[in-house]
């Protein structure tokens, strides 16, 4: 992991460690432990979804995305092929103007 990643991560470490010792004389017992559990779930997604954005071909599966659009790449120049070869004018003996 990189270094803004870690200090990322021990930040939220200690901000949720921390956070019940502010809360409890604002909420009390009953209102602190729901609370907190809150607040670090919220702040632990977010900082597990920045650390797969940072590195996204580790967690994310862009070589099937980019297969996927090479795959269809490939079919739109065939295809296109296709139609320049099926629209091009044909040579026949009654040319144009003959009758």
């Amino acid at each position: 992991r990189s270094t803004p990643a870690t200090h990322s991560s021990l930040a939220v470490w200690l901000w949720c460690n921390l956070l019940p010792f502010a809360l409890y004389p604002i909420m009390g017992p009953v209102g602190t432990v729901p609370t907190s559990m809150i607040v670090a779930l919220f702040l632990f997604g977010l900082e597990d979804v920045g650390t797969r954005i940072e590195q996204p071909f580790d967690s994310l599966p862009l070589w099937q995305y980019c297969d996927t659009i090479d795959a269809s790449c490939k079919q739109l120049l065939a295809q296109s092929e296709l139609m320049k070869q099926a629209w091009q004018p044909r040579v026949t003996a009654f040319g144009p103007g003959s009758n």
